[in-house]
């Protein structure tokens, strides 16, 4: 059984001590009795309700006495009820329930609680005023608890011994430790974990515990006499300036008689150095006048410095990494925006840029130029000398396009063979030059021994057209025009006579220019960006649904270029309905519910309402709505359009949607082959799809098949998937955001497994596993810096890095 301090025993004393001269004063009624002032206020209060009672009943105005003592009883809460009752001992006035709460007075006599007055009328007694009151006297030992006498003597005593224990105990710190602290103190002190010396006003140790004397080397014995201030200290260097200034915590404690705390020195004790975390007060003397010494502790903070500056130099690699890593991000982004093959920008990216150059030039009154190339006899090329030389045709034709563009025209692969190239701020005739010199450096250059010639169309937005669609409809027919006409020629819309048969598959000048016209570059940017931030998996899969869905409308052939942009606006936005669905919901990886089911299957519909909100296109809404429906007819809802009723672009991208949704890994599967993904889709013919369309579409799918491109654009999606889900894990780890750090784990382990990304899904479920137990930062970010390095290296991956 541990003993009570001396410092604590006087104190106990004092305080009982202060506490029995308090209960004598109390005896000999100097502490006002707050029982007894309620009494006397009761009477009081009693008797004016008397003679206010006595008036009225004079006069004979009862009913003014009942509704004064109405609102006696109403406006103070101690009076429970009131009765005015004659000499004779009937009730004249009842209020409240008085008849419940007044009890027969012993004697007659007025008690604490209920108080009994006489009313005259004139000098001879007419009654009696009778009022409850809430009862005074203790009702329990809640009561007994709140009583005044009882809660001043608690405070006082509790005071008392705060007081008397601080004066104490900075009393007996003037004393001697040597001489006069006991072993038992003495072997506490030595106890302590914490550094604790003791000084006088010349800064000589007066007392030095073990822990110091440990960290100092020497024992405690010899330290006392020297002076603190001699050892090899040296300023931490937050506060180097202050503290050089000023001296050390303990010299300012003496000197300003205040305490010093939580100031950082850094010890050298023999080989090492020491962080210590100094708290000095001042040991005051006789009437507080000066500082006779110093109580100093020393807390050893270098365990904590240490692996302080280790995770501040691990949060600067991954720094160094995030940084690494959100650079290949952005390469791997800026080539997906570029085909991969000839280097041209795709379809997207240069419509996105078309309609801001377009706006550009409506704005300033100027003109805009487009020029349609076609490789002519490119099928020939392809049959006769096989894919391999094809593609060198198209690099050959892209080579010569891009080595003369200027720094703001823009050259894309609009299609198979075609490209597109946009001259802001150019006129007809300067575009028709720069179609011929393009005409003419193509044909001069061979490509293996074979002579290749393009077709051209060129047109701009001052001869007529309205949209941006309608200039390219324009500029296509030309290129048409120049096809039939002989190829290897260039033909102008100045040029093209009004009533001329462009093709016959094509649709008559300005039949389809007005289908996109709503159809904002702005609005649909924001929305594929808002779905890649959302869900960057389903956004990859919509861009390769309209690229699919494009390259078999090419081969289909009736579809007019306004309409083909509107089939790709609609298959880059045909799963927007996601964003409105749950976390929860969308990225369970066990079985949905029932309810879930709903919640899934409702973001088609969600979907149709944010396009249709956004654009108000009725084509682009219908297209929306339909691409679901089943050729034969929907077995679930048969309400829905059937055979040619559906719109022939949601017919193919319905085909679109389920060859790459096939094709396509998921977290808890692999993408099945192409050849097998093309055989379901002819199982399905006639009853889900539209037979014409699926062999079409296996065409286009061995047509535009080369198996760089698609390991390209496999190296464009997975590891940006991969990247900015560790991009954004390594910014919460920063923040310390450990709940997204947890969510986002989880995600890894998904995406890199299904894409064999085994190490980055080992180290997301290691790092799951540290999260789940008792979290540890240091290996946080170990984990997280190793899966920022695996990332890194997913992002180099052959081929992607020889592109960036």
């Amino acid at each position: 059984m541990s003993r009570i301090s001396a410092t604590i025993r006087i104190t106990i004393g004092l305080a009982l001590l202060a506490v029995t001269a308090l209960l004598a004063a109390d005896g000999f009624g100097l502490v006002p009795d707050a029982r007894r002032e309620t009494i006397r206020g009761r009477a009081v209060l009693c008797e004016s309700v008397a003679v206010h009672c006595s008036t009225l009943v004079g006069i004979g105005n009862i009913d003014a006495a009942e509704s004064g003592l109405k609102a006696l009883v109403d406006r103070n809460e101690d009076v429970l009820s009131a009765a005015l009752r004659r000499q004779d001992g009937s009730t004249l006035v009842e209020v409240g329930q008085h008849a419940q709460n007044w009890q027969k007075l012993r004697d007659g006599r007025s008690t604490a609680s209920q108080m009994l007055v006489p009313i005259y009328r004139g000098s001879r007694p007419w009654g009696t005023v009778e009022i409850r009151f809430e009862p005074i006297e203790s009702a329990g030992w809640t009561d007994l608890l709140g009583h005044p006498l009882l809660r001043l003597v608690t405070f006082f005593a509790i005071g008392c011994f705060g007081v008397f224990f601080m004066y104490l105990r900075k009393m007996l710190q003037h004393l001697d430790p040597s001489k006069v602290i006991p072993d038992r103190v003495r072997a506490a002190l030595d106890a302590l974990a914490e550094g604790l010396v003791v000084v006088d006003q010349k800064e000589r140790i007066v007392l030095a515990n073990e822990a110091f004397a440990k960290r100092i080397g020497e024992s405690s014995k010899k330290l006392q006499g020297r002076l603190l201030t001699r050892f090899e200290w040296s300023m931490d260097a937050s506060n180097l300036e202050e503290q050089a200034s000023h001296g050390f915590p303990w010299s300012r404690a003496i000197e300003t008689g205040s305490p010093q705390l939580g100031e950082m020195l850094r010890l050298s004790s023999g080989s090492r150095e020491l962080d210590l975390l100094v708290n000095a007060s001042p040991v005051l003397g006789e009437k507080h006048s000066k500082a006779r010494g110093a109580l100093v502790t020393f807390e050893d903070v270098t365990p904590l410095k240490e692996k302080q500056a280790e995770l501040t130099r691990m949060l600067q690699l991954l720094d160094a990494s995030r940084e690494e890593v959100r650079r290949h991000n952005k390469e791997l982004q800026i080539l997906a925006t570029y085909d991969p093959l000839t280097q041209c920008m795709n379809r997207r990216s240069f419509f996105e840029q078309f309609e801001s150059h377009w706006e550009k030039a409506q704005a300033d009154g100027d003109d805009l130029a487009v020029i349609m190339i076609d490789i002519d006899h490119f099928k020939l090329f392809n049959d006769n000398h096989g894919h391999a030389f094809g593609d060198r045709v198209l690099k050959h034709v892209a080579g010569v396009v891009k080595d003369r563009l200027e720094a703001q025209q823009l050259a894309c692969r609009f299609g198979g063979e075609e490209f597109c190239v946009l001259l802001p701020d150019a006129t007809v005739e300067f575009a028709a030059e720069a179609a011929e010199s393009l005409r003419q450096a193509i044909a001069v250059e061979e490509v293996d021994g074979a002579r290749v010639t393009v077709s051209l169309g060129v047109s701009s937005r001052k001869l007529g057209a309205k949209t941006s669609e309608e200039l390219l409809e324009q500029a296509d027919k030309c290129l048409y025009v120049s096809k039939r006409s002989g190829r290897n020629r260039v033909s102008l819309w100045s040029e093209i006579p009004h009533d001329v048969e462009v093709d016959e598959q094509s649709a008559p000048r300005g039949e389809s220019a007005s289908v996109g016209d709503s159809i904002s570059a702005q609005g649909l940017a924001a929305l594929v960006a808002t779905l890649n931030y959302r869900d960057p998996e389903t956004a990859d899969h919509s861009r390769r649904v309209a690229d699919l869905a494009v390259a078999a409308a090419a081969v289909e052939g009736s579809l007019s270029l306004s309409e083909i942009r509107l089939m790709e606006v609609a298959a880059l936005l045909h799963d927007i309905g996601k964003i409105g669905i749950p976390d929860a919901v969308l990225h369970k990886a066990s079985p949905l519910s029932e309810v879930e089911w709903e919640t899934m299957n409702s973001y088609g519909a969600i979907g149709v309402e944010i396009v249709n909100a956004a654009f108000g296109n009725d084509h682009l809404t219908r297209i929306l709505q339909t691409y679901r429906a089943w050729f034969g007819g929907h077995p679930d809802d048969p309400a829905m359009p059937r055979g040619d009723e559906i719109p022939l672009p949601a017919r193919l991208i319905a085909l679109a949607d389920a060859y790459d949704s096939m094709v396509s890994a998921r977290a808890y599967r692999r993408g099945t082959s192409s050849e097998a993904a093309v055989s379901e889709l002819k199982k399905c013919a006639g009853s889900q799809f539209d037979p014409r369309l699926v062999e079409i579409f296996s065409r286009a799918i061995e047509c535009s098949y080369d198996e760089s491109a698609e390991d390209q654009s496999a190296l464009q999606t997975t590891p940006t998937a991969i990247g900015s889900a560790v991009e954004r894990l390594a910014e919460a780890c920063q923040r310390n955001d450990l709940t997204t750090v947890r969510a986002l784990a989880g995600h890894l382990v998904k995406v890199a497994r299904s894409s064999g990304a085994d190490q980055i899904a080992e180290t997301a479920g290691n790092l799951e596993g540290v999260l789940e137990s008792e979290p540890e930062l240091e290996k946080i970010f170990l984990l997280t810096d190793q899966m920022l390095e695996l990332s890194r290296k997913h992002l180099l991956a052959p081929g992607v890095s020889e592109q960036a």
